[in-house]
């Protein structure tokens, strides 16, 4: 029995060599296990610490699963964890929205507590949120999947508008009209190292104008 457990302790260990010499290279946001109730703790203890807290989810499989099944089993694991993701940060949003928004907290006088915390910028809707882009204040980018809309950008500037046409409202330049102006603000988030986060199906950020 020892020679056994010894046995799958070091194929377990290869295993999991093998998979991270051959993934590790690039950036593992998730990882899902699977195996029987007796092994996949101990792919997980193999794990580097580094990626156990990458471990979304885990399901049971056998050496007779066929591939295809396995497959199906962890892609549905990732999209379920996937559409959460979404939801914690549509709902962040959401609550960073009315924070800001409440007439409490605007009324409120200023604590050392509330200097102490982070002060509340979110946005929503393409005017705003564009804005935020155009003057380098934004964190954190959500957009739903699918999302176009004509708009413009500042050729000087860089900044982004929903018109099409006219002066740039920053430096008075002149406009470039452009079929999809949320693709830009994509790209001006990303190149502002600002995170990316397209959502699939959210009634609260359709609420909310799409985009925020």
């Amino acid at each position: 029995q020892r020679d056994m457990n010894g046995h799958i302790q070091a194929h377990i260990r290869a295993t999991v060599r093998s998979a991270l010499n051959l993934f590790g290279r690039f950036p593992l946001r998730r990882i899902v296990l699977g195996g029987t109730a007796e092994t996949i703790p101990l792919m997980k203890r193999e794990l580097p610490a580094r990626f156990q807290g990458a471990v979304i989810g885990t399901f049971l499989a056998d050496a007779h699963m066929r591939d295809a099944a396995i497959v199906s089993k962890a892609l549905a694991i990732a999209h379920e964890a996937e559409i959460q993701k979404e939801r914690e940060r549509v709902q962040e949003l959401s609550d960073a929205l009315s924070r800001r928004l409440s007439p409490s907290a605007a009324a409120s006088e200023p604590t050392a507590e509330s200097w102490s915390r982070p002060r509340e910028h979110a946005v929503h809707g393409v005017q705003e949120t564009l804005q935020a882009l155009s003057e380098q204040r934004a964190q954190r980018l959500l957009l739903r999947r699918g999302f176009h809309l004509p708009g413009s950008v500042c050729e000087n500037c860089g900044s982004l508008f929903t018109v099409t046409h006219g002066p740039c409202a920053y430096c008075g330049r002149p406009l470039r009209s452009v079929p999809d102006v949320l693709e830009h603000a994509v790209e001006r988030a990303e190149a502002e190292q600002a995170a990316v986060e397209f959502i699939t199906e959210s009634p609260t950020l359709e609420a909310l104008g799409g985009i925020g």
